[in-house]
């Protein structure tokens, strides 16, 4: 989630989920916007101006991570944002304006359809369940966003078979199995959105590769609290990706040195040993080689651990600011590995509380956890609730996650994407 303070509004939220196609790549991210954590209706006049700024900060926000370039970004409006050209605000190339499936097709809604395509701009017709009312749209958008939660194949085919044999792409919403989305695929479903892609695709009979237990037996390594300074380096310094990419860390423009760092030795005695472990644990998991789908659930779970870490001042939990980091950090990692998260956290020498944290549902520490996946999710009333429950001030948690963007962006791009105002950011 993104929060963005607006001198004329409330603190305005945004979260980003990512759509993938057939092949598992990431198509794009849908934006969901709202002008304050809790709000959930429509937007009103008064936050025209409010509103227009969300659009125009969250999709720059938005603008992170490694599919960013090659990404589109799938938008909601309302029929008073459609009307009023906001879409303008936002390039035609990058951006998917999706119609909210209450916006009655009239003449006028049409026009200005029509009108956004002629300009370049993809639509689409968002929670589809087969409403005949909606039929209007068909020959003006170019996606239509079918909602197959809780439905039967029967029930999906259904809403699907007027679109079999049409040139509209088809995407299916709120997708939470396998089983779900291997069927959509074989109907001809091109993209694909929902919670299963944050979760384990296979949980029994999947054995780790080579590479996946190199990285385990690493990752097992730097939370060792007995591992030591030469150790350390030596497993940097073994790998040729891991060298490059933290000599390009350190001599961004972001630390500043006047002096470059040419040596494994020297980047390490500049960070010291224990910021060293946490940019290792960050690289480990981000590593290249991954999925599409586990190289996003990278991005996002250095995010988080930045994020903990930032706000560990102000969350009142049994946690120092290094288990928070270590929590938000593994608290993915089922999703990168594409394994049960406890089969995986058995191989790591990880402290109690912090296992507890990610592990067990009774633990008080769990809430920061649940509250960092409403906030992923898009649920903001359960956002609003978990925020009050952890004593958290929607101001704090806003400027944290920009700073989180920043690190994460800083640590993990090939170019940073997000630049601190002052060019000086004291890392972990």
């Amino acid at each position: 989630m993104l929060i963005v303070a607006n001198e004329v509004s409330d603190p305005i939220c945004v979260a980003r989920q990512p759509i993938y196609d057939a092949d598992g790549n990431v198509f794009g991210y849908e934006l969901l916007f709202r002008h304050h954590v809790g709000a959930t209706s429509y937007f009103n006049k008064d936050a025209n101006l409010a509103t227009q700024k969300v659009i125009a900060d969250g999709f720059l926000l938005a603008h992170t991570g490694p599919f960013h370039n090659t990404s589109r970004f799938f938008i909601n409006f309302t029929e008073q944002l459609l009307m009023e050209d906001f879409a303008y605000a936002l390039p035609p190339k990058k951006t998917v304006v999706e119609i909210l499936e209450r916006i009655e097709p009239t003449e006028k809604v049409l026009a200005k359809c029509r009108e956004l395509k002629s300009q370049g701009y993809t639509l689409a017709i968002d929670d589809y369940v087969g409403d005949s009312r909606l039929a209007a749209y068909m020959d003006v958008v170019d996606i239509i966003k079918f909602d197959v939660l809780g439905k039967s194949n029967q029930e999906i085919y259904e809403m699907a078979r007027p679109f079999l044999r049409r040139k509209i792409t088809m995407l299916a919403e709120k997708v939470e199995s396998a089983e779900v989305m291997e069927y959509a695929k074989s109907l001809g479903f091109k993209l694909f959105q929902g919670f299963y892609f944050s979760r384990p695709e296979m949980i029994s009979g999947k054995k780790m590769s080579s590479n996946e237990s190199s990285r385990i037996r690493i990752l097992s390594e730097i939370c060792n609290d007995d591992i030591n300074f030469d150790r350390i380096t030596c497993i940097i310094s073994s790998d040729v990706s891991l060298t490059y990419r933290l000599l390009r860390y350190l001599n961004s423009a972001t630390f500043g040195y006047n002096v470059k760092i040419g040596s494994i030795e020297r980047a390490a005695t500049v960070l010291g040993t224990k910021k060293l472990r946490k940019w290792l644990a960050a690289a480990i998991l981000s590593d290249t080689k991954q999925s599409n789908k586990a190289v996003e659930a990278s991005w996002l779970a250095v995010q988080r651990a930045f994020f903990l870490q930032i706000l560990s001042n102000r969350i009142h939990l049994n946690l120092t600011a290094d288990e928070l980091f270590l929590a938000g950090l593994f608290s993915k990692i089922d999703s990168i590995f594409d394994m049960p998260i406890d089969t995986i956290l058995a191989e790591l020498p990880l402290a109690g509380n912090v296992k507890r944290a990610i592990l067990d549902a009774g633990n008080p520490c769990r809430n920061i956890l649940e509250f960092l996946d409403h906030i992923d999710d898009g649920d903001w009333d359960a956002t609003e609730k978990a925020a009050s429950t952890l004593s958290l001030n929607v101001k704090h948690v806003g400027d944290a996650y920009l700073e989180a963007i920043r690190h994460s962006s800083e640590l993990m791009s090939e170019t940073p994407v997000c630049q601190p105002d002052d060019g000086n950011v004291v890392l972990f």
